[in-house]
């Protein structure tokens, strides 16, 4: 078999048979005597894949994540002739639309919705992540040997791998992809500071999933840069030989390299936009630290990060624990305190904690087989209760579907649409918020009359009240910032071309209160000759919520 070895240049290594490896793990403790403790393992085992999979049963009744969505309209757009970052802006950079092309090709291939196909292709992604986080873990078991340790981590971790990916509300949230796609390469890097080889495809394999997963945001590269530093500070120089780090940074070069060359408008408008106006949306503030949200999650990483170092000192949960660190830290960095930016630290916190319990009972536990089996069965169980509470999920897809899917404001937004605009007509809406327009949108088949997902950008120009206490003035299009500019123009452009159905303004716009008054959507863009001309053919058709709506005569 073709192997790679990571640590051949670093010391001599021990070659694996992958096929022998994989039949290893948590069969091997339920393989002799003690017929009590093989059913006890084996009930606790079914239970901990069933669980999880109910759950992911579940995500397909329950609405999409509105990021998620907007990115799978994007990407939905961008398939059909729409030009990324001209036709469609956003601040994303293009992979995570690449990524967002699959459940679209998948919805045309198979004739299922595009959220079913979203979530479909996202479970058994989640399916085959875990699946090979658990065959690195058995290879492990196999070469440490028959009754030695090691085979309740390749038990413990993979299902509460598999638990953290399927049951997030936040499905398919870039911090989820990261997750599913890094997590093998983490215990690989385990792997590697142990000296075992691993199948040529299975590494070349994990390290460009790796490498995708880390680039879906910049502020990503953090865990890899811990990962390795640490592999460099254990090994030496002779790390620089390993191949692993090479092929991540040629993945990430390419990539550069054609969001330069393909993606110009992202560089030359995108990027300066987001710099000058996005930045500016939320509080950015390294004292999201003390989020009452992030604060347990964080305090928890660095207790066991102090375990997995100077207590169990195992390898995988050694490298789960940096995997944790870089994801808690990425969040600080990012600053803005919303709950998705720290998802993948609450994973990684469900994995740390399976690690270091099962380096733990494998260090410190019961030697003889019988007491382990019965153990391990008691684990696997306590872990997975451990896990929900840690993942701090509260809105699992059935409460969802009450609280704020298809019975709430979700649901009213769909029933409105769908009986004034037919699949494929366009709609406006005016609002600082993505959510309830995203999903849908998804759901009901129409399109947005313009290219951005939100008012964002006017957010960022009208952040601050004017210094003079006076109320908020619009400013006139002649002064206007290039891309404040092209918002005014383009959503316009979207109103004359488009004749929209109905036009939705959201009447809290996300931005201060300035002397009593509240900023305007549509007075603002009825500044527009040709805006205020169009809209002359709407009359107001209902308020909702927190919406006026208009519907075209």
């Amino acid at each position: 078999m073709t192997s790679i070895d990571p640590a051949r240049n670093l010391a001599s290594a021990k070659p694996l048979s992958g096929r022998t490896a994989a039949g290893f793990g948590w069969r091997f403790l339920a393989a002799e005597g003690d017929l009590v403790g093989r059913l006890a393992l084996a009930a606790a085992v079914a239970f901990g894949l069933a669980v999880p999979l109910v759950w992911a049963a579940a995500q397909f009744y329950a609405p999409l994540d509105h990021d998620t969505g907007a990115i799978l309209y994007f990407a939905h757009r961008w398939l059909l002739g729409d030009r990324l970052y001209v036709d469609l802006i956003d601040v994303n950079p293009p992979l995570v639309f690449v990524l967002g092309l699959v459940p679209v090709v998948v919805h045309r291939a198979l004739g299922i919705s595009e959220p079913t196909a979203l979530i479909g292709t996202v479970v058994v992604a989640s399916v085959l992540s875990a699946w090979v986080t658990w065959r690195l873990l058995a290879m492990r078991s196999r070469q440490l040997g028959r009754g030695e340790m090691g085979s309740l981590t390749a038990t413990l971790v993979p299902l509460a791998l598999l638990f953290a990916l399927l049951t997030p509300g936040e499905l398919g949230q870039r911090e989820h992809l990261m997750v599913m796609l890094t997590v093998p390469y983490v215990v690989f890097t385990a792997l590697r500071l142990e000296r075992r080889t691993v199948p040529m495809p299975l590494a070349v394999g994990i390290a460009l999933a790796a490498a995708t997963g880390f680039a879906l945001k910049p502020f990503f590269l953090v865990v890899p840069a811990l990962l390795e530093g640490f592999i460099l500070v254990v090994c030496g120089r002779r790390a620089f030989r390993d191949p692993v780090p090479w092929t991540m940074a040629a993945v990430w070069a390419a990539y550069v390299g054609a969001t330069l060359l393909l993606f110009r408008e992202y560089v030359d408008t995108i990027l300066p936009m987001t710099f000058e106006y996005y930045s500016r949306l939320g509080d950015s503030s390294p004292m999201v630290a003390f989020n009452r949200g992030f604060l347990p999650v964080e305090a928890g990483i660095a207790v066991l990060a102090l375990v997995a170092g100077f207590m169990v000192r195992s390898r995988t949960a050694q490298c789960l624990a940096l995997f944790a660190i870089g994801a808690a830290a990425t969040t600080i960095i990012q600053g803005k305190g919303w709950s998705h930016q720290w998802l993948h630290a609450d994973l990684a916190f469900i994995l740390l904690s399976a690690a270091v319990m099962a380096a733990a009972v494998e260090r410190y536990g019961p030697t003889d087989m019988l007491r382990r089996r019965r153990l391990g069965a008691t684990l696997v169980v306590a872990m997975l209760a451990f896990a929900y509470v840690a993942a701090n999920n509260d809105a699992p897809p059935w409460f969802r579907v009450d609280r704020m899917g298809y019975d709430g404001r979700l649901g009213r937004q769909i029933n409105l649409v769908e009986a004034e605009a037919r699949p494929g007509e366009p709609i406006l809406a005016l609002s600082p918020g993505i959510y309830p327009f995203f999903p849908m949108v998804n759901y009901t088949g129409t399109r947005m009359a313009m290219p951005y997902m939100s008012m964002w950008v006017l957010q960022g120009v009208y952040k601050n009240c004017p210094a003079s206490g006076q109320p908020q003035a619009f400013n006139a299009p002649d002064a206007m910032a290039p891309a404040e500019r092209r918002v005014f123009e383009t959503v316009t452009d979207g109103l004359v071309a488009g004749k929209p159905r109905i036009v939705i303004v959201d009447r809290i716009p996300g931005m201060p209160t300035c002397d009593g008054k509240v900023f305007d959507y549509l007075a603002y863009f009825l500044q527009n000759p040709r805006f205020a001309t169009e809209f002359l053919n709407y009359d107001l058709y209902k308020a909702f919520d927190r919406y006026i709506v208009y519907r075209r005569r």
